[in-house]
């Protein structure tokens, strides 16, 4: 019978500590935040600059799995009005992020996809992919990312939008600011912002960060078992 594992008194300390620096960039701070919908339709109007959006539903932390069994956890998938979906990722490596987006939508494609289903009838799926700094840098804080034929424009009916959004470039847009919530300590903006400041204020300011401490705390101990 193997002896049940727990974080040592220095390693809970640093827990703690780490728990408190957390801003909605990092996973664990996500995850918390995107169980509130009010703060998911906030931050989707923002970045899809659709003003009157409505989130149906919302799932922080979806698994999906591909046909040969290898499954991936997205950060949040979203049902919004118009019908489409929307899978957000919150991401602070560098990694092959364009690979990653692919990925992604192929996998979250086909498990909404049932047998038998026609291909006009494909739900349209967005990608919303976060990160830190400006890989592509070319000096925006939003790219939209859509599939073009040379010389003619955008492929009509195409199922996906990838857009990309990163919180180095500050064009002084609304998702620049967005951007200085997510990643600054102490960036607050309860009127344009209201649900995101709430939130991460409630978190990190409320003794609530004691939440995020357990999230943190799985984290650490499935490293150890991984060693």
């Amino acid at each position: 019978m193997s002896q049940a594992i727990t974080p040592t008194k220095t390693s809970s300390k640093k827990i703690r500590e780490a728990a408190k620096q957390l801003n909605p960039i990092d996973d664990p701070l996500f995850e918390k935040m995107a169980e509130s919908k009010p703060f998911c339709q906030e931050i989707l109007r923002t970045f899809l600059e659709e003003p009157d959006l409505i989130v149906l539903t919302n799932t922080p932390q979806k698994s999906y799995e591909n046909l040969q069994g290898r499954s991936i956890r997205v950060d949040l998938v979203c049902d919004i009005d118009s019908g489409q979906v929307v899978n957000v990722e919150v991401e602070k490596n560098s990694l092959n992020h364009w690979n990653r987006v692919i990925y992604n939508f192929s996998i979250i494609t086909t498990n909404m996809t049932d047998p038998g289903t026609e291909f006009d009838d494909i739900h349209k799926v967005i990608v919303v992919y976060i990160t830190r700094k400006d890989f592509l840098k070319l000096g925006r804080s939003k790219y939209i990312v859509e599939d073009y034929v040379k010389d003619y424009g955008p492929l009509p009916g195409v199922f996906t939008s990838k857009i990309f959004i990163n919180a180095t470039v500050d064009d002084g847009s609304p998702i620049a600011q967005l951007m200085k919530i997510f990643t600054e300590d102490d960036a607050y903006d309860e009127e344009r912002f209201h649900e995101t400041s709430y939130l991460k204020k409630h978190y990190k300011k409320q003794k609530k960060w004691l939440e995020l401490c357990l999230i943190l705390s799985e984290i650490f101990l499935v490293k150890i078992l991984e060693i």
